[in-house]
């Protein structure tokens, strides 16, 4: 079906310019963030427990600061990989 098609193009356009952008932001000198990304900054987390070596914490009300300006200091890709 030519309409499936075209949609499967456009969608792979715009993966393309999504990972040209990413690139094109970590070529920066010092990224911050990921671009395109909505980071909700705090970001709330739900109540949660956690049990280790016998001794239960619950977690509630937590949010979680800063991660809309994170740094990645590492990325390895192969690309001649990627089909």
């Amino acid at each position: 079906d030519t309409t499936e098609l075209e949609q499967l193009a456009e969608g792979e356009r715009q993966i393309g310019d999504q990972i040209r952008a990413i690139l094109k932001h970590y070529q920066q000198d010092d990224p911050i963030g990921l671009p395109g990304a909505d980071v909700p900054d705090p970001m709330s987390i739900p109540q949660l427990s956690q049990t280790i070596t016998g001794v239960t914490m619950h977690f509630s009300d937590t949010n979680v600061y800063g991660l809309s300006k994170f740094r990645i200091t590492n990325i390895h890709s192969e690309l001649s990989q990627m089909q």
